[in-house]
């Protein structure tokens, strides 16, 4: 999930870890020459697989000439004969996410959900009959940061491949390390679409992104409820642009374009300019889109002027901290909703049972999709050996893993494939809402 605020040292830190990827020298590699995939991979799905023929882009003017993400992507480099890893006595791991600063509390769920994997595995043997260590380092939220620790966990403690960040613009600038480094990295949290759309061989997301989850909260909005009559209220930084521009396209391409389209910035406590504006449109639905502190504070003060429109928003503050925040005012808020830690499947009650026994508290959808990331990374090493591109094609082919925030499939472009469900506070907990 993106939650972001670009810094200008951020473009100083990415050129500093372009320099270092350049000077990198590769690992030794295999006699014999690059050994290539025996051919084309069929094609696993599309990021466009779950759009409605009513929301196409364009629909109303022509028909689309060609459709991308229609086949997988691919690595053709001489990576899968290298060497360089196989000789560590340890399985090496990496975690880059903010472990300080504003958004330390989705980093550090993140790590603990991550380290219980880890520690799972360990005790069943590790990976290949070797221990797995796991490396992390703080990228504080800032891209500077994510560059630096990025190349340190891939030069210095030689991972074999990494799960992070938090910020999609940090990931974004994982993701263009990873590409130079030919490193898989896997992020658990991030949800800009775009980080996916680039192509890139070594990027893969275990977490629906924003544009599922505007689709999945259009069909709620425009035809469960059937609204036509909805205003929107997002953050101010990338993470609400990119997370309302699904839904708001929609929109209007229905014919039901927004009445107003509001934004907040982080830090706001004052939302009676914005929501004084919905009210007097006579909305029907507030789309909202940002983080729990600033949601929590337009949710209690919508229900102080008795806003009758109904509350719906994206997960980015779906959290037991949103629900304490917001207080009784946030029963019947309705958002999308990627982990139920009352899910009754086996793997969920023994992860939250232990989950809670280490940590003290049950975990959220951070900690969850943090262990379940990390669990995909094992088990891809576990069938490529310590080689990244071998991990790498093995993370391609990703079906139906058993995670614990349900069954984990990967696209074309290393997409989670999962349909987002919703869900409604009821009794002060989320509860998920029937299809």
């Amino acid at each position: 999930m993106n939650r972001a605020t670009v810094l200008p040292a951020g473009a100083i830190g990415l050129a500093l870890a372009v320099l270092a990827v350049v000077v990198a020298t590769r690992g030794p590699q295999a006699q014999g020459g690059p050994a290539e995939p025996a051919a084309p991979p069929a094609s696993r799905g599309s990021p466009l697989d779950d759009l409605p023929e009513h929301a196409m882009p364009f629909l109303h003017y022509t028909r689309p000439e060609r459709l991308f993400f229609t086949t997988p992507n691919e690595y053709r480099g001489p990576g899968r004969a290298s060497t360089e890893l196989e000789g560590d006595a340890e399985v090496r791991m990496g975690l880059l996410a903010p472990l300080d600063g504003p958004a330390k509390a989705y980093g550090i769920e993140m790590q603990r959900g991550a380290e219980l994997a880890v520690k799972e595995r360990n005790e069943k043997g590790g990976v290949r009959g070797k221990p797995v260590r796991l490396f992390s380092r703080d990228d504080k939220g800032t891209m500077s940061d994510a560059a630096n620790g990025a190349v340190a966990l891939i030069h210095d403690d030689r991972v074999v491949a990494i799960l992070g960040t938090v910020h999609s613009g940090n990931t974004h600038v994982l993701a263009r390390v990873a590409l130079k480094c030919e490193t898989p990295m896997l992020t658990s949290i991030s949800t800009d679409p775009t980080i996916s759309q680039h192509s890139i061989p070594w990027t893969f997301r275990c977490l629906v992104d924003d544009q599922p989850q505007g689709r999945a909260i259009a069909k709620y909005v425009f035809e469960t409820k059937r609204y036509t009559k909805v205003c929107t209220m997002w953050f101010n930084n990338k993470y609400g642009r990119m997370g309302i521009q699904e839904l708001r396209n929609i929109a209007r391409r229905l014919g039901h374009p927004v009445l107003y389209d509001l934004s907040f910035n982080p830090g706001d406590t004052d939302f009676t300019s914005q929501l004084t504006k919905v009210k007097e449109s006579g909305a029907e639905a507030l789309v909202l889109w940002g983080l729990y502190k600033e949601i929590a504070g337009i949710v209690r003060q919508a229900r102080a002027m008795g806003l009758p429109a109904e509350l719906v928003g994206g997960d980015g503050f779906v959290s037991q901290a949103f629900l304490e925040a917001a207080g009784p005012a946030a029963e019947g808020v309705v958002a999308t909703y990627p982990y139920d830690v009352d899910a009754k499947s086996p793997q969920n009650v023994a992860f939250v049972e232990a989950f809670t026994r280490a940590y003290g508290h049950a975990p959220d959808s951070f900690g969850a999709h943090g262990y379940d990331a990390m669990n995909v990374l094992l088990a891809a090493v576990e069938q490529g050996g310590q080689n990244r591109a071998r991990v790498r094609d093995a993370l391609a082919v990703t079906t139906d893993f058993p995670g614990v925030t349900g069954p984990i499939t990967f696209d074309n472009v290393g997409n989670d494939k999962r349909k987002p469900p919703l869900a409604r506070v009821v009794g002060g907990r989320f509860v998920p809402v029937a299809d």
